[in-house]
């Protein structure tokens, strides 16, 4: 199979305001993999939603360095990556030589209507600027009949994450990063997706993807500098007297045997996370 490449420059010239969102991420794209891999049963929650057919192609909006592109082209699915950090793009490419990406806004995607089978977002939606504009432009590039499928927290999920015990001004701080998954579903329907399906997913044993709340039931690897290097909250707080003291009051509540009180006096009553479907309409028989 012919390689694909990045067309970085074919699409059309980045404004000055893409260009600073893009940078932190390009600078981050080499060490992100460190920690954040494809977790096998988030992907196979995707798949399960999004139904995609093999001989069809999907996208991966807002794709990072690519780890579930790469997964779901290693499970046989032709792919399509799309991103604005040219950097972040340079490492999927080398997980996945024969997918194609696309380094562009996804308010503005390069791509024709009704061109993709499927799509999903995976903990991306919070990077972009105009949700209904995205929306609108998944709705443009997705055949009928097809499936969008977001991977994301709710405010009031991450409210209950045992991290608000350590990091409390961190994460009350950081909270408007997440639109809500209640604007989330209007804008959906504002576009035409009909229906929209929510449902939560917990996060289980031992995940391998340590996003926000990825390392919950692994609470010492929040203390590696490298894993909160991956959390785009972390990393924006960088060695701050507010992390350092976190980590300190984490450290001892595990030495002691604390920590499992914390949790205790954390339920997961909503879920950690959800699973937004949009469906498409399917094309009217004459």
């Amino acid at each position: 199979m012919e390689e694909k490449t990045i067309p970085l420059a074919s699409t059309r010239q980045l404004g000055q305001s893409e260009q600073d969102s893009q940078a932190p991420y390009d600078a981050v794209s080499n060490a992100y993999d460190v920690t954040r891999r494809p977790d096998p049963r988030l992907a196979d929650a995707i798949l399960e939603r999004l139904r995609p057919d093999h001989g069809k192609t999907y996208l991966d909006l807002g794709c990072g360095t690519g780890n579930y592109l790469a997964e779901f082209a290693a499970r046989g699915y032709a792919m399509i990556g799309l991103d604005l950090s040219q950097g972040m793009l340079r490492v999927a490419q080398e997980k996945s030589r024969n997918s194609e990406f696309i380094c562009a806004p996804a308010e503005k995607m390069p791509m024709a209507d009704a061109s993709v089978a499927g799509a999903f977002s995976c903990l991306a939606v919070h990077h972009f600027n105009d949700l209904e504009a995205m929306a609108g432009e998944v709705y443009r590039v997705l055949e009928p009949g097809a499936r969008f499928v977001i991977f994301t927290t709710d405010p009031s999920q991450t409210r209950t994450f045992w991290l608000n015990e350590y990091f409390g001004e961190l994460m009350r701080s950081s909270e408007s990063l997440m639109p809500s998954v209640t604007r989330l579903v209007t804008v959906l329907q504002r576009v035409g997706f009909r229906p929209v399906k929510v449902s939560t997913w917990d996060i289980p044993e031992n995940m391998v993807d340590l996003f926000l709340y990825g390392a919950k039931h692994q609470p010492a690897l929040y203390l590696h500098d490298e894993v909160r290097q991956g959390i785009t909250r972390f990393r924006r707080a960088g060695q701050s007297r507010m992390v350092q003291e976190g980590c300190r009051r984490l450290e001892e509540d595990i030495r002691s045997g604390r920590f499992r009180k914390v949790l205790d006096q954390h339920p997961s009553a909503c879920g950690d996370y959800t699973f937004i479907t949009g469906c498409k309409a399917a094309a009217r028989s004459e």
